[in-house]
């Protein structure tokens, strides 16, 4: 937003003072310092030193290889801004919670640089768990390690990415770089409050529950920055500003997603998308919801609700390879072992989406497309009509298919509004109240083993895992799919919607996928080895009797699936 540097020449960048780093950004530390509003003696022993110090770290790295501030100087550029966006949202914002006037005056200079460092560094590992960054002045050549040295002014040096990290690594290392960059004084007036420092080391960790209103204005900061970043919005009342077009957002959204390797599974059964012959071959409607719910999320605007839209932009700019002349999704059946399975899919040739070969994801053995060898050829030749009307046909039937699914998810979405809310909100009496849900025979059938049900099943723990982790899948509130209970706090997956909702975004059927979970003997049985347990919800209106909410029950979860979960939902009991 505010750093310009010169593109770095072929053989490398070279380190820098930070004097120097920082001079593109006077105008931005200005600000920073206004926001702030402490004396220069105050800004310059610990806000100055602490910046200088970031600066000299991170110098000209990029923030990302493909995604958001993905050129030279990146990495500092987005720190910056998030720091500067945490400070004006802080504005307002009275903390601690819960205690007197006086306290909160007494505290608030120490919350405002606690929110700054953090939000500046929420990102300080990658260059430790994200990037390789080669020392080549020096011969032999040898890598830096930002956590035990210093890059010396002078030095020449090469950025790689490195393949196969686990997402969100960064937020592991955090801490360790911290204590690198912030002044000891900074470091000890953190120190010095425990609510301070809990809130403050849970957000740098990706703690995100814990980390309260310090959390989520970081959370914000770097949303505003991301988007801002991505939409080709920064700066642009300069002559030379360009939005970004819609078409590259979505390719840069997509190549983030693929290589983050968590929300778009590849290569197995259940998956999102499979490699053949050098292309890749992506469930349609699957992988569109993903990149608009994530590009929506990070705060861009401009995106089609509607499918049909985006596949139109992507097609335009010949980012895919189409059906025909005027029809992007593929009929496909896919084979991983003895699983498989029939998807619409949208083809993108491996070159659209990485240059570096090296970054492609590999094609198993065990791995079959059927149909895709037969469609390309036949779209180098001319097509007869018979052919198009059999494609158009096949698309036009999983459409309608897909969108029955999505009406029938959005009936059985009403079984869950008179879940109560938490203590403190109210609710009216429009809201739509829970049906009472006998169990299907079915869900209490002892558990059969299905192809590929082990991988199905594991991937949906996980899936439940990752949403609670970031946010995604809400938990303990009206209508949610998941709640705690007990001092242990026990997991309830409410049935059978939660199944229902993964095999919506998932191509599958839900029964499949309930019978995987099953498989994997997460969840407790009642006495009479039944796998659904019956709860009760406790409304918050006077002289209403309590409903009953179906679900399977993992005792110990946070044991059981590593993951933090929140304090019981107090309105549900075991029947």
């Amino acid at each position: 937003m505010f750093g310009i540097f010169k593109k770095p020449k072929p053989n490398g960048l070279t380190a820098l003072p930070a004097k120097e780093l920082l001079k593109p950004y006077s105008h931005l530390l200005e600000h920073i310092h206004q926001q702030v509003g402490v004396p220069d003696s105050h800004w310059d022993a610990i806000y100055l030193k602490f910046i200088h110090n970031f600066a000299g770290l991170v110098q000209l790295l990029p923030a990302s290889e493909s995604h958001h501030h993905s050129g030279v100087g990146g990495l500092l550029t987005h720190s910056l801004e998030v720091g500067l966006n945490a400070l004006k949202l802080r504005k307002g914002k009275m903390l601690p919670l819960g205690v007197s006037a006086e306290v909160i005056e007494e505290q608030k200079e120490l919350w405002t640089y606690a929110i700054f460092t953090a939000a500046m560094l929420h990102d300080i590992g990658k260059p430790l768990t994200d990037q390789v960054i080669t020392i080549i002045s020096e011969k032999p050549e040898r890598i830096w390690t930002p956590l035990t040295e210093t890059m010396p002014e002078g030095t020449i040096y090469r950025v790689s990415f490195r393949r196969g990290h686990k997402y969100r690594s960064h937020e592991n290392v955090a801490l360790l770089l911290a204590s690198k960059i912030l002044p000891n004084s900074g470091m000890n007036w953190i120190a010095s409050n425990s609510d301070v420092l809990d809130d403050w080391s849970f957000c740098l960790t990706g703690r995100k529950i814990e980390s309260n209103t310090l959390g989520e204005l970081v959370r914000l900061a770097d949303q505003t920055s991301t988007a801002q970043n991505l939409s080709g919005t920064e700066n642009i009342s300069l002559p030379t500003s360009k939005s970004i077009p819609l078409h590259q957002r979505l390719l840069t959204s997509l190549v983030h997603l693929l290589d983050e390797g968590t929300t778009v599974p590849l290569n197995r059964a259940g998956a999102a998308g499979w490699v053949h012959d050098d292309k890749l071959w992506l469930v349609s409607k699957r992988i569109l919801d993903e990149v608009r719910k994530h590009m929506t999320e990070q705060g861009q605007t401009g995106i089609p609700s509607d499918n049909t839209r985006l596949m139109d932009e992507l097609m335009q700019n010949s980012i895919i390879i189409p059906a025909s002349e005027d029809r992007a999704v593929w009929k496909m059946t896919v084979h991983v072992d003895s699983w498989k399975n029939d998807f619409t899919c949208l083809c993108f040739p491996l070159t659209k989406l990485w240059l570096d070969q090296s970054a492609w994801p590999t094609q198993p053995d065990n791995i079959k497309v059927l149909g895709a060898d037969t469609h390309l050829n036949k779209g180098k030749e001319k097509e007869t009509k018979n052919n198009e009307a059999t494609i158009n046909t096949d698309a036009e039937k999983a459409t309608k298919k897909e969108t029955d699914k999505t009406k029938k998810i959005r009936q059985t979405k009403t079984e869950l509004d008179n879940l109560p809310l938490p203590p403190g909100i109210s609710i009216d009496d429009t809201t739509p109240q829970i049906k009472n849900e006998t169990t299907p025979d079915e869900y209490d059938k002892p558990t059969e083993t299905i192809n590929g049900s082990s991988d199905i099943g594991k991937d949906f723990t996980e899936w439940v895992s990752n949403g609670i982790a970031d946010g995604s899948l809400s938990i303990n509130v009206q209508s949610a799919l998941v709640h705690t209970v007990g001092d242990n706090k026990d997991l309830i997956l409410v049935s059978p919607l939660i199944f229902r909702q993964y095999a919506k975004n998932h191509d599958l059927d839900y029964k499949q996928v309930q019978h995987a979970f099953q498989t994997l003997k997460l969840h407790t049985t009642t006495s009479d080895n039944k796998n659904v347990i019956k709860f009760e919800t406790i409304s918050l209106r006077k002289n209403k009797p309590p409903k009953i909410l179906n679900g399977m029950l993992i005792e110990n979860a946070e044991e059981k699936l590593g993951i933090r979960l929140p304090p019981e939902n107090i309105h549900i009991k075991m029947k």
